[in-house]
């Protein structure tokens, strides 16, 4: 029974550690955008801060998905971030194809809207899960 009562705890933890990785997430690709205007309006930052920021927080999705799977998250929760970690992946590919593609480089755009919508829709569906399960 102790076993199952720290199962429980670990569950609940996990689960709460998704939803603030989730919500830093997108607290991130908020910056993300506010370095983009920086970087298109010339405001005197290299357009490498833009990138390099990208692939430090890009390492919180890992983590989201082994939270989620410690807190027993249902199967489309899972999927949805693993289709997040799989749209950021090819968020940091499109720029290098701007030469050979250019069409197709320029969904980075389009990519990036989706990437937030998905961001925002995880964290929002794990914080109603925490919120339902605290009785």
């Amino acid at each position: 029974m102790i076993v199952e009562e720290g199962e429980g705890k670990l569950v609940r933890h996990a689960r709460i550690g998704f939803v603030g990785v989730a919500w830093l997430f997108v607290a991130c690709l908020f910056v993300q955008l506010f370095l983009v205007g920086l970087d298109l309006f010339q405001a005197g930052i290299p357009h490498s801060v833009h990138a390099d920021f990208a692939y430090t927080y890009g390492w919180l999705l890992p983590g989201m998905l082994l939270l989620g799977r410690l807190g027993r998250l249902s199967g489309r929760t899972l999927s949805l971030t693993a289709l997040l970690l799989v749209l950021y992946a090819a968020q940091t590919l499109l720029p290098s194809t701007a030469d050979a593609a250019p069409l197709l480089a320029a969904f980075h755009a389009v990519n990036a809207l989706v990437i937030f919508w998905l961001a925002i829709s995880l964290a929002h569906r794990a914080g109603r899960s925490v919120a339902l399960n605290r009785g």
